[in-house]
């Protein structure tokens, strides 16, 4: 039969990817147009804006990067969006902005609700939404529907996420936008005012789906803007949950090497799940009782609290008959420390 050791166990997680991200979902149901883009006369451009509302088209809104002719009458570069594929900055994968000279958000007033709909269902341990308020601090309701007609319900807390304004430094910031611009009318909407601010951006909201829901498909996502005015969302992802980060999973493998010399008690595998904060993995010790597997107790240092991630290991069961899924131990946290800097443990239990 054979036996593997800690280092092989940490050989084989970093062989495979170490990192699952989230991917756009192709969705319908965007429903203005907020980038200001293309060629002269600009009141056309755009069906909304951030500070002038729905079925406007003067006030400070999105603009795409290039060149434009400031109010001057004189050629400008602006900074702004760029069409396509996002990497978003809180490290959880890739978004897509809609196409600029199209409905490319989902605009929501106070008390307003828009619907994303998936071109194909499909099931998804998390989602994310991209976007971002005018105005101040809003909230919002999200709810998940499947395709077996049942619900999902979550919040985005006042500021957070999409409910963040486009001005911030919030750590959900997944995109810079760096400019924003407006109509000028005067001479015949040919020119564009300009305002270039490092704070201006896209913000994330990311959704962990329950275990139930994970095997569901996901057909639909309502957002209720339940603050004021305005939001606006640009984007949908979804997939699976990150796992450590190569440094982590290294500092996990040279953990573990310490061990590779200790050969595991022979019997039925068993598949440990770590849940926790992104962090970095501290040093590798063993653990066993009789009656029960032997483990890995890791202690874990968060790093920051905003992703979630996953990580499989296997282990032996301490007895030799086969272990079933129904004995294979659960993961209880030992310590919970306040502070960051402090250490949170795991053991097998």
């Amino acid at each position: 039969m054979r036996v593997f050791t800690p280092a092989v166990l940490a050989a084989a997680l970093l062989a495979g990817p170490v990192q699952a991200e989230l991917t756009p979902i192709a969705a319908t149901g965007y429903t203005h147009d907020f980038i200001l883009n293309g060629d002269a006369p600009y009141d056309t451009a755009v069906t909304g804006t951030m500070d002038g509302g729905l079925d406007q088209f003067e006030n400070w809104t999105w603009v795409e990067a290039g060149e434009y002719t400031n109010p001057d009458g004189d050629l400008q570069t602006y900074q702004g969006l760029t069409a396509g594929v996002q990497n978003s900055l809180t490290g959880t994968g890739t978004f897509v902005l809609q196409d600029f000279s199209a409905n490319n958000v989902v605009a929501l007033d106070g008390g307003a609700s828009g619907t994303l709909t998936l071109d194909t269902p499909a099931a998804y341990e998390a989602i994310a939404l991209y976007g971002a308020s005018g105005f101040g601090a809003k909230t919002a309701d999200v709810l998940l529907t499947f395709d077996d007609a049942s619900t999902a319900m979550f919040t985005v807390a006042s500021g957070t996420g999409i409910g963040t304004d486009w001005f911030n430094t919030s750590p959900d910031k997944a995109l810079v936008v760096g400019g924003r611009s407006a109509n000028k009318s005067e001479e015949g909407y040919t020119r564009l005012f300009y305002g270039e601010d490092d704070r201006i951006g896209i913000n994330e909201s990311l959704f962990v789906l329950g275990a139930a829901d994970q095997a569901k498909l996901l057909a639909s996502v309502t957002i209720t803007n339940t603050g004021g005015n305005r939001m606006a969302v640009f984007a949908i992802s979804g997939g699976t949950l990150p796992v450590p980060e190569p440094a982590a999973a290294g500092l996990l493998a040279l953990g573990a090497a310490a061990l590779a010399g200790r050969r595991l008690p022979h019997g039925g595998g068993a598949l440990f799940l770590l849940s926790g904060n992104q962090s970095r993995a501290g040093r590798v010790g063993r653990k066993r009782a009789p009656g029960q597997a032997v483990g890995l107790l890791i202690p874990l240092i968060p790093t920051r609290g905003t992703v979630p991630w996953q990580l499989a290991l296997c282990c032996r069961c301490w007895r030799r008959s086969p272990c079933p899924p129904s004995r294979w131990p659960t993961l209880r946290r030992t310590k919970q420390s306040p502070r960051p800097a402090h250490a949170s443990s795991w053991r097998c239990c």
